[in-house]
């Protein structure tokens, strides 16, 4: 498409200013709204997820599917990444 959005009526009352093309930043009507409670929700969703596999092990373990040495093994790869996520994301 040849020519700027201003001249060809698109965005109004310009004058074809390169700032006047920018989007505005996102308003939030509350608290609850906003992208730091969006990735706390997602933070706390990817620990409890954590939390239940290493649940699950737990009970393979006591059923006898894996043995002590496998349990150990994949629980503490399962540690870590809890420790990363809590990291990644801001409080």
């Amino acid at each position: 498409m040849k020519g700027s959005p201003a001249k060809l009526g698109t965005i109004r009352g310009t004058s074809g200013h390169a700032s006047a093309l920018k989007k505005k930043p996102r308003t939030y009507s509350t608290e609850e709204d906003t992208p730091k409670k969006d990735l706390e929700a997602g933070r706390q969703a990817a620990i409890n997820a954590i939390d239940a596999k290493i649940e699950k092990l737990g009970e393979d373990l006591n059923l006898g599917k894996i043995t002590q040495e496998e349990y150990d093994a994949k629980r503490e790869v399962l540690r870590i990444r809890e420790q990363e996520v809590k990291k990644a994301l801001p409080r």
